[in-house]
């Protein structure tokens, strides 16, 4: 009987079939479905090597498995290896990715992504990230849930946690009332199972200068959290050790915008200590003195607009007007010749921060940054996300279909703006106009580690007994670390034989890229 291989008549047909032919499949791995049951899963050797310079020193390398060895996969379930193991083979997106959504669904790509990046193969990792760019849902069902889960991927998928984090803290810009304030702006906040976030991500949440509420709107949502974490009936300020939750409202919450009402109700309240609210209250009353103060809504732009390579460049007036906006200035110089196809453009950040870059047309555009890269075909329909690393040189490389004269740019300078800095020291661009402009979107640094231990060792004092008050909130508070998840996703390197461990500790990304420039037609609307 003749193998399936042969069926085909094209070789990307045969590559396909091969995948259940058991002449041709020599390696054998084994880990745990969904439900515990260890499954055994087989492949081609050869096949796995060409997309994996991973693979390649497990099978051929000096440590390699011996033949008929079975291979172990302790950090990952059979499912999600069944997954890549296909798309190696078959290159094409999956069905079940055409709309992400669920938190089942946002883990499971992400679980893709851990061993996308684990095994260095590139296209799996730039298919992820195209999902995550394009397929993913974020709105008032499942902000809470992929805030919730997403934190357990910050440490090995900090690229992708980053994005997906960025988009969440967007959606909450515009949506923190319809999520905590269920009556009303006007009313007090709930905090339940339903919408209860880790520590450090509502101080993430709540520090955000691009939040539409009031800055009493924070304070009365910061105070119903603290209440949540510890008991309404519990005496906080009692000892000294409270100074930490002072200096918790003291970083969130900008008392100096509060109006001489508000600063009334939190007084009469009696909660805050005396002093504390007394010295609060003698600078409103100073501030009301010269003017009154009215209810001041957090607007500050969330992003900063990077416009460059273009005529000319703000002033200073200008800028202050529009914070969210800085200009390069740059004195452009048209190149009589030299048309060529690649223009690249690199620059350093002083923060970490998100890179949206808005639709164009262009045969191809590749991120680099230290041993990361993620490559684009075939042009930007939305917009696209990346992340980026402070301090270290970022790189964008734009290759079009047809040649353009360069437009290049002389006195290259540093733009800044709110505190964020990026620095140009390579720039060309299309004389067309193509990528002037796109937008940067701020990561602030979160808790420190000093500062996160003060507030949980207070915390553990009041920790919350089974039977009193919310038990999922007593289940969070009682993980060894408040910031831990439920679970983290192990090192790179955790890919065991049965009788040795292969060396996979490298994180540098290697294999082909792959085109998916149109071919998940369910795109999300923009968030």
């Amino acid at each position: 009987m003749a193998s399936k291989v042969f069926e085909g008549n094209k070789w990307k047909e045969r590559i396909e079939a091969s995948i259940d032919d058991e002449d041709i499949n020599d390696a054998c791995f084994r880990a745990k479905d969904e439900l515990g049951t260890y499954r055994e899963i087989k492949c081609s050797r050869v096949i796995l090597s060409l997309a994996s310079p991973v693979f390649r020193r497990q099978f051929f390398g000096p440590l390699k498995a011996k033949d008929g060895e079975q291979i172990d996969i302790v950090d990952g379930t059979a499912e999600t290896l069944h997954d890549v193991i296909r798309f190696i083979y078959t290159e094409e997106h999956f069905k079940k990715h055409l709309k992400v959504e669920t938190s089942e669904e946002i883990k499971e790509l992400l679980d893709l992504s851990y061993f996308g990046h684990k095994y260095e193969i590139t296209s799996l990792t730039n298919y992820t990230s195209f999902v995550i760019n394009h397929n993913l849902v974020i709105d008032k069902t499942n902000v809470i849930s992929v805030l919730q889960d997403v934190e357990a991927y910050k440490v090995n998928l900090e690229s992708e946690s980053h994005i997906i984090l960025s988009m969440c803290y967007n959606f909450m810009d515009s949506n923190l009332g319809a999520i905590f304030f269920k009556n009303g702006l006007n009313d007090l906040p709930e905090i339940n199972d339903s919408n209860f976030l880790p520590f450090c991500t509502m101080y993430q949440l709540l520090k955000r200068e691009s939040l539409k509420v009031s800055e009493f709107s924070v304070y009365i949502l910061l105070k119903e959290y603290v209440l949540c974490l510890i008991g309404e009936d519990k005496e906080i300020f009692k000892n000294d050790e409270s100074r930490c939750i002072l200096d918790l409202f003291k970083l969130l919450v900008d008392f100096s915008k509060l109006t001489l009402q508000e600063i009334s109700i939190i007084a009469e309240t009696n909660w805050l200590p005396k002093d504390f609210v007394l010295e609060r209250s003698i600078a409103a009353m100073k501030a009301n003195s010269v003017k009154i103060q009215p209810k001041v809504i957090r607007s500050k732009p969330g992003s900063v607009t990077c416009q460059i390579g273009q005529p000319g460049t703000q002033t200073a007036q200008a800028q202050r007007n529009n914070p969210g906006f800085f200009g390069g200035q740059f004195n452009q110089t048209q190149q009589p010749n030299g048309a060529k196809t690649d223009f690249q453009t690199s620059f350093v950040l002083n923060k970490k921060a998100v890179i949206s870059i808005r639709p164009m047309q262009f045969k191809r555009f590749v991120f680099t940054q230290r041993g990361r890269t993620e490559t684009i075909e075939k042009g930007i329909a939305h917009k696209y996300l990346f992340f980026a690393e402070p301090k270290y040189p970022v790189t964008l490389t734009l290759t079009l279909e047809t040649p353009q004269p360069p437009m290049k740019n002389r006195n290259l300078n540093t733009c800044k703006s709110n505190g964020f800095t990026l620095e140009i020291f390579c720039f060309e661009l299309p004389n067309d106009g193509r990528f002037t402009t796109f937008e940067v979107y701020p990561l602030e640094e979160g808790i420190s580690d000093d500062f996160m231990k003060e507030i949980k060792d207070f915390l553990d004092n009041f920790e919350k007994k089974p039977g009193e008050g919310n038990e999922a909130t007593c289940t969070a508070l009682s993980s060894p670390e408040l910031t831990t998840p439920t679970f983290t996703p192990p090192s790179l390197g955790n890919i065991s034989n049965s009788s040795n461990v292969a060396d996979n500790t490298s994180n540098k990304e290697g294999g082909f890229p792959i085109s998916f420039g149109s071919k998940c037609a369910a795109d999300t609307a923009e968030v």
